[in-house]
């Protein structure tokens, strides 16, 4: 199984973190493009999208101006379940997991 860390962010622009969003957005791109690649080949490929979290991120990355961290959309810091429920294999359908806050 490969797991690519992507983000939530990659799935709408985000203002002064352009880079950011752009980066995530190709990860989820790039994995659902490269699971079709190797369909058939018994090779799992799921790309992770966690949302914003309360971690030092957006200080050490100057974004603390973020929409979403003014409002205060920051959760808990990331459950430690998060690690074993996104490694679980997606169905087929399924390319992205995205595990509730």
């Amino acid at each position: 199984m490969i797991l690519q860390v992507s983000s939530i962010g990659g799935e709408l622009p985000g203002p002064l973190q352009a880079v950011y969003h752009g980066t995530k957005a190709f990860v989820t791109s790039f994995t659902e493009a490269i699971r079709e690649e190797v369909k058939g080949h018994n090779i799992k490929i799921t790309a992770l999208l966690p949302g914003v979290t309360d971690t030092d991120f957006f200080r050490k990355a100057d974004m603390e101006r973020s929409k979403l961290v003014a409002e205060g959309a920051r959760a808990r810091p990331t459950p430690p379940k998060w690690p074993a429920t996104a490694t679980k294999p997606c169905s087929p359908a399924k390319t992205r997991s995205s595990p509730a806050l």
